[in-house]
């Protein structure tokens, strides 16, 4: 299937379309997966850190809140310092809840559910001294809080410390996968540009190829048309039935072309015949061929011309005939323009000769048979006045006179008769 320019730009622009919404989805994915990889970072290594670190902070307050305990003097100060203690613990337990919900791994959950575990057997080690204390037992409780409560806090603090190195891990866990998650995202998008770009390379290539490939042919089509050469454009016979068969943009002014051409071709012999014709004596050749658009006025022009030519030809006959009929005032009717005012003139002037020519031929007929004729009234001997009165009587109505008169000069008297 022949697809024309604009299914293969489109196709090209939908592929590209589509390989960049590709990478570009792609893209997104992975800032997605960079977002959750940030959120991890934030909910678990650094909120499970300072939790740690505020809860171990609780953690070595109440331990010596209860070293205040124990060390006490009164009620008053004992009871302020079970208060801190009761503070501290809440506290502990509020950042065990934040660590529990954001801890990640069972190992991370489990050595918060061991340090828990440890914090709640330390309660009944704080309560037994604040019985102490209670029934007066200083000695007993000091002693407690500084042996069995403080191997007690060491445990929790050791503990503590492995769940922070633990967030501390996790945390150097999810950097390396941001910055191997950002080292992919890069590489994958450095290689899908240049896979587009290769491809958009290649397609922009195929489709300028094809479109130049037509594009010379038709140059020099519409070359050969601007030389003359309407009958000789089927040098490249094959490349342009190719051009013609292609169902394309470029396919189409291929044919448009052609159609001038043959549209040139057919005109061209058209005046052609008509030239043969009126060189052949044929003036009523007339164009065969249907002339369209600007071509109309060459048809008007020939038929013009034709016509007037026609009309020349049919008035130098008509002049020709009436000189050859002996018509003296014979004058050109038909317009001639041009160099067949020439021929308007030679006929005109060949009529004034004749013309001419005429008369003085008929004037010296005319004197002719007068010499004639007077010479047969004038014939024999004969009186003089007699003589004269014949030559009279002769000569007043030949040459329409209205009054004829001799004089005779007698030379005895010299009187005139």
């Amino acid at each position: 299937m022949t697809l024309n320019i604009r299914a293969k730009l489109l196709l090209a622009f939908s592929l590209v379309l589509l390989l960049s919404s590709s990478v570009s989805i792609y893209g997104l994915i992975q800032m997605d997966v960079l977002a959750g990889l940030t959120t991890k970072i934030y909910n678990h290594p650094l909120k499970v850190t300072r939790a740690i670190f505020t809860a171990n902070t609780s953690i070595i307050k109440m331990h010596r809140s209860m070293k205040d305990v124990a060390l006490a003097t009164n009620m008053d100060g004992m009871e302020n310092a079970i208060l801190q203690v009761t503070q501290y613990e809440k506290e502990v337990y509020a950042q065990f809840a934040i660590i529990q919900k954001w801890v990640l791994g069972k190992t991370g959950r489990h050595l918060i559910f061991e340090t828990i575990q440890t914090f709640r057997d330390w309660a009944p080690i704080r309560q037994k001294v604040i019985n102490l204390m209670k029934n007066g037992q200083r000695a007993q409780a000091s002693a407690i809080t500084q042996a069995k409560g403080a191997r007690h806090v060491a445990l929790l603090e050791s503990q503590m410390e492995a769940l922070n190195n633990y967030a501390a891990n996790k945390a150097t866990g999810i950097y390396e996968n941001v910055q191997m998650t950002r080292s992919n995202v890069i590489n994958f998008t450095l290689f899908a540009i240049i896979i587009i770009i290769i491809i958009s390379v290649l397609l922009s290539l195929f489709i300028a190829l094809s479109i130049m490939k037509s594009v010379r042919i038709i140059n020099t089509f519409a070359h050969r048309l601007v030389d003359g050469e309407i009958t000789s454009t089927d040098a490249n016979r094959s490349e342009i039935d190719k051009l013609i068969a292609s169902n394309d943009e470029m396919g189409e002014i291929g044919r448009s072309f052609e159609a001038v051409a043959y549209s040139f071709e057919a005109v061209i012999k058209d005046i052609m015949q008509v030239s043969q014709g009126l060189a052949q004596g044929n003036l009523h050749v007339r164009p065969q061929v249907k002339y369209q658009g600007e071509l109309i006025q060459i048809e008007k022009a020939l038929k013009t011309a034709i016509s007037n030519q026609l009309n020349v030809v049919k008035d130098i006959v008509h002049v020709s005939q009436g000189l050859a009929a002996g018509e003296q005032n014979i004058k050109a009717h038909a317009e001639y323009r041009g160099d067949f005012k020439q021929i308007k003139n030679a006929l005109e002037a060949a009529a004034a000769k004749l013309a001419e020519a005429t008369r003085q031929n008929t004037r010296q007929d005319w004197i002719k048979t007068g010499e004639g004729q007077l010479n047969g009234v004038m014939g024999g001997e004969q009186d003089i006045v007699k003589l004269a009165k014949k030559i009279l009587t002769f000569l007043i109505p030949y040459t329409e006179a209205q009054l004829g008169l001799f004089y005779i000069l007698k030379q005895e008297d010299q009187k005139i008769l």
